[in-house]
């Protein structure tokens, strides 16, 4: 269709990372024309990967849990088409392997298992143990209750509830607190972070961990196909500059490359961003503008990305999670590109405030100050040194490293202070930090991973609810 000779979607879709991708695909599954929107060179964002000389990296994408027939992610992965890819189940003896400063405990795969394993090593809390894995079971077996677009998420008892503040409650031992968080590495353990946040990421990853050969790029490439077979336009280096409202409706967007009309928006950026390209209307209230920009974010990650020197180093099928006196380290072996026994990269990741790089937040890529460059290559050094403790030969095996911090994150994926999960969620301010799909703007909406909860399991059920809830809407 046309308008004003220019072509008229059904739907554009800002940003074109897994959520934007997803939403995609679930709007063109239903016959509604969509074009997603990317401002970067390709679509994927934080899942998209870059090569350094012939070496894949990835940019955020480490590993998944529950991608197996059966498990939790399984029927997310079905419906996007990512199901058949190449997935390799780590280690169920241990997937992920915690060092801290007592000893090394193995995280095996299966709920009971997992039990078993933390009842042995702390007889005295066998109760509480026994608790959190009905706690867990019951999650996994009710996640697609959320689909439901009567759910509502106020009345979850595990959103209202502070992680930190159960654990301190529920377990006497700090090492068995430090292990309970192990299981769920890439989950930032704050005083006010939900408790559901924590046991979705637990539940998932005991279900079964899982890396993918070829890494974020073969799901970012697999979407971008699915969305390309179903009639769908992806616009890259193009720069949504702001939403256009027939009175108080939504009605387009304009970008650098002139106007793209349409009856709906679904954007996945920052909600702050999003609600800031809206004009002055009667819609949106003073205090919903000053709600979004307030939103408390997640913190980022300093990311050390090591290409090794061929068939020194061997392949793990196993993370890492170092937990030392003063640091705390997540390390992961990418999947060898071509198989084999041998590591070919891996990534160092320990958290990052933004505070810590803010004094640089002017600069671009590639026109930083030298000082910057040291900061970055005396953290990088540190990492290693504190990673080569527990990985014997790793100093000698580095032929190159690259580094990433929140900056970086900025930058590359447009995430307000580099967060790598989106809006920070307050059990005690869920009306605040957890948001909503639907604007005060008929025919806005939100998705990503900012909304809801966080990760590619997070940012697909937020995908596939709003699918849901415009099916009753529209």
């Amino acid at each position: 269709m046309t308008m004003g000779g220019e072509r008229k979607y059904g739907a554009v879709v800002i940003g074109g990372g897994i959520g934007g991708l997803c939403c995609a695909i679930d709007l063109l599954a239903r016959g509604i024309d969509t074009c997603v929107v990317e401002q970067g060179a390709k679509a994927g964002g934080a899942f998209s990967s870059f090569r350094r000389g012939k070496m894949l990296f990835d940019t955020g994408f480490h590993w998944i849990g529950g991608a197996g027939h059966g498990e939790m992610m399984y029927p997310l992965l079905c419906r996007y088409g990512l199901e058949k890819l190449p997935w390799k189940r780590l280690d169920d003896e241990g997937f992920n392997k915690i060092y801290d400063d007592k000893d090394v405990f193995a995280i095996p795969t299966g709920v009971e298992h997992f039990q078993q394993r933390l009842s042995e090593t702390f007889p005295d809390e066998r109760t509480s143990i026994a608790d959190l894995s009905a706690t867990l079971k019951h999650m996994a077996s009710h996640l697609y209750d959320s689909l439901d677009p009567a759910w509502n998420i106020m009345e979850n008892p595990l959103f209202s509830t502070s992680a930190f503040k159960y654990l301190e409650q529920k377990f006497h031992s700090p090492r068995l607190r430090s292990l309970i968080c192990g299981c769920a590495a890439n989950t930032e353990l704050l005083p006010r972070l939900p408790l559901y946040s924590l046991l979705q990421s637990m539940a998932s990853f005991l279900q079964g961990a899982y890396r993918l050969q070829g890494g974020g790029q073969r799901i970012v490439d697999t979407l971008v196909q699915h969305i390309l077979s179903l009639g769908g336009t992806i616009k890259t280096k193009v720069h949504v500059n702001g939403i256009v409202l027939d009175g108080d409706a939504v009605c387009g967007v304009t970008t650098d490359e002139g106007e793209l009309h349409a009856d709906l928006v679904i954007s996945t950026l920052h909600p702050s961003i999003t609600i800031g390209m809206l004009p002055e209307s009667k819609s949106i209230r003073g205090i919903y503008r000053r709600r979004m920009t307030r939103l408390p974010n997640s913190r980022g990650y300093f990311t050390v990305q090591l290409q090794l020197k061929p068939s020194t180093l061997p392949y793990r099928n196993y993370s890492l999670s170092i937990i030392d006196s003063k640091e705390q380290l997540f390390v992961n072996y990418a999947y060898p590109e071509a198989g084999g026994p041998y590591a070919q990269n891996i990534d160092l990741l320990v958290p990052m405030e933004w505070s810590d790089v803010s004094r640089w937040s002017d600069s671009r890529y590639g026109h930083r100050p030298e000082e910057y460059y040291t900061f970055k290559q005396r953290r990088a050094e540190e990492c290693i040194s504190l990673a080569g403790r527990y990985i014997d030969g790793l100093s000698d095996a580095v032929e190159h490293v690259y580094t990433s911090t929140p900056l970086t994150w900025r930058d590359y994926t447009g995430t307000v202070e580099g967060s790598a999960f989106g809006v920070q969620k307050h059990y005690d301010n869920l009306a605040g930090t957890i948001l909503s799909s639907t604007t005060p703007v008929p025919g806005l909406y939100l998705a990503g991973q900012s909304v809801t909860l966080h990760g590619m399991l997070g940012t697909m059920m937020t995908s596939a609810r709003l699918s849901e809830k415009l099916k009753l809407e529209n």
